[in-house]
């Protein structure tokens, strides 16, 4: 179902060393269902830079027959259904889709015992990059529901070997890349991201270290991001932009930016009540640009999106706002929820006691004001301690937050 559109204004702030902008959003419903968003059937959206969502819902069949999953991308305002998994593959449950700036989408398909990694063309031509299970045309005994897609087309995954092992690959019309295998020395991958270089960022635990290690590669040899020391593992997909820098988390907050070596803080959970926990996945751009959901943990929960760690002057949405006339309840984003024009694109439910849900995208309006924030995390002598750039962080992003 198609929905309407609001406009509250609101501001960025983004992270160390880039502009932060005031500006005003347009909330497009772009598909909605008069329900509530733990029953909403339809997967966390992602965005790409020309504003089209790609996301998957299951819907009523038009003869009546029964209900199918359907990936959906929006494209001038209007919902184009790309294809119908369940006629295509069998019934089946999707994974968070993926959209490239070309327009090909791809997803993770669970069909009972197996799953399969499918890539769907702009005209809806479709092929199957990889499958698991005990068929014996599955080259893995199991593959992560959470991927990542470029835009050459390329899918990372992580995947278990038939010996039981992990591995982070890189698939695509060439085959299949194997940019880590796990062993004894390193093991508990994470889901992996991966940038437009075809570049796959990943997490994983060594034996020697008491916390999370962040590494990228192509391939060949991995090249270590950082050490987020003494993290439990993280709780989401990382992302990773074409500049390098990665985005993680520690099991929940903090959430860092690894890159080069160097680790900082962009969320400790200590600036503000409502960023009390991390609720879903975060996105980031090609800009350096953050967006997260979080909420409060006391007795009055509340949640919302945000694009900088100033509750005020970063907030997008959150509970007790009106949005289609109705208060926000709640959110949730994914790896892909922010382009680089600042685009937007989540799930939200509004509605108290009649709730409905929908997928959002927020398009930025009008930009108010730039502030450049120095790159603390460069500056020759500094510390570079997640510690310092938190704190560094956050006083610039306090001193120079923004009124719409």
């Amino acid at each position: 179902m198609l929905g309407g559109a609001a406009v509250v204004a609101l501001s960025i702030l983004a992270t160390p060393g880039i502009s932060v902008q005031a500006v005003d959003y347009d909330f497009v419903s772009i598909y909605s269902g008069s329900t509530a968003l733990t029953e909403f059937d339809a997967t966390v959206p992602s965005v790409n830079s020309g504003g089209a969502v790609a996301f998957a819902a299951l819907v009523d069949d038009p003869a009546g027959t029964g209900r199918s999953h359907v990936v959906f991308r929006s494209a001038g305002g209007q919902l184009v259904a790309l294809l119908n998994l369940t006629e295509a593959l069998g019934p089946g449950s999707p994974g968070p889709l993926m959209i490239n700036d070309p327009g090909t989408v791809a997803l993770h398909y669970a069909r009972g015992a197996d799953a399969v990694i499918v890539r769907i063309q702009a005209d809806g031509s479709w092929n199957v990059l990889a499958r698991s299970g005990p068929v014996s045309s599955a080259r893995y005994l199991e593959m992560s529901p959470a991927i990542a897609l470029n835009r050459a087309d390329q899918v990372a995954a992580l995947v278990t070997n038939p010996d039981l092992t992990s591995s982070i690959v890189r698939l695509g019309d060439d085959g299949a890349t194997e940019i880590a295998r796990s062993s004894a020395k390193l093991g508990g991958f994470g889901s992996p991201a991966l940038n437009d270089a075809g570049v796959v960022a990943f997490t994983a635990q060594a034996a020697v270290s008491n916390g999370v290690l962040v590494y990228s590669g192509t391939g060949g040899p991995l090249t270590d991001e950082g050490d987020l020391d003494r993290c439990r593992r993280p709780s989401q997909p990382p992302v990773i932009n074409n500049d390098g820098m990665v985005l993680s988390d520690c099991g929940g907050l903090p959430v860092v930016a690894a890159h080069g070596g160097v680790v900082s803080a962009l969320l400790t959970g200590n600036e503000d009540p409502i960023f009390g926990r991390l609720v879903s996945g975060y996105g980031l751009n090609n800009r350096g640009r953050v967006v997260f959901v979080t909420g409060s943990t006391g007795p009055q929960t509340e949640v919302g999106l945000f694009t900088g760690n100033d509750a005020a002057s970063a907030k997008v949405v959150r509970s007790g706002d009106v949005i289609f006339g109705l208060p926000v309840e709640r959110i949730r984003s994914g790896p892909r929820a922010i382009n680089d024009t600042g685009q937007i694109t989540f799930l939200l439910q509004v509605g108290g006691a009649r709730p409905t849900s929908h997928v959002i995208l927020a398009t930025p309006r009008r930009l108010l004001r730039d502030v450049l924030f120095p790159d603390v995390a460069s500056t020759p002598g500094r510390d570079r301690s997640p510690r310092y750039l938190a704190a560094a962080a956050s006083a610039f992003l306090k001193s120079a937050s923004v009124s719409p």
